[in-house]
């Protein structure tokens, strides 16, 4: 059985290539450029890593529960307080900074269940977003399904709502 050998040039030019890519590895260690770069990778790395993403996943649905609960319950502290500070906000109409709160308020109130379903979910560095299927309950009694889009963000106090818009179709 016969042996197939590199030709010594090939052999050469991989072991060239292999120096230059080392050279340049030791030689951008000092720049401003490789920080970043390692910051970069660092992210993306665990951005892909398949635990993160499941707890970044159990964490959206977490939060989403806890959200559902709250409006069951017209614990509308309890709903303001899976808001980021920055939130922006659409249940029955756009509302921001110091108007989420009484748009918050006037939905809950109206509000005697939500039933969350399926979630579609991705994530990226500390933002996630997902859409939701739901089933809303008004007080009136008449159940509207729809679709709430929600997009959250890592902060010092854990995961929070940054943006909700929510899609129902008009009442009957």
């Amino acid at each position: 059985m016969k042996r197939s050998r590199r030709s010594p040039s090939v052999r050469r030019r991989r072991a060239f290539a292999a120096a230059l890519v080392i050279g340049l590895a030791a030689a951008l260690d000092g720049c401003g450029v490789l920080p970043e770069d390692e910051a970069f990778a660092r992210e993306y790395a665990r951005a892909r890593d398949a635990d993160f993403r499941a707890a970044v996943h159990r964490e959206f649905q977490a939060l989403l529960r806890d959200w559902a609960d709250a409006v069951a319950t017209d614990d509308v502290d309890a709903v303001m307080a899976l808001y980021s500070p920055d939130a922006w906000i659409r249940l029955d109409y756009p509302a921001r900074g110091a108007d989420v709160r009484p748009a918050t308020e006037q939905w809950v109130r109206g509000t005697r269940n939500v039933l969350l379903g399926a979630a579609d979910f991705d994530f990226s560095g500390d933002l996630a977003v997902g859409t939701v299927r739901l089933l809303v309950t008004p007080t009136d009694g008449a159940r509207r399904a729809g679709v709430m889009v929600v997009v959250i963000r890592s902060t010092d106090a854990g995961w929070r709502i940054r943006s909700q818009v929510l899609g129902l179709p008009s009442e009957p």
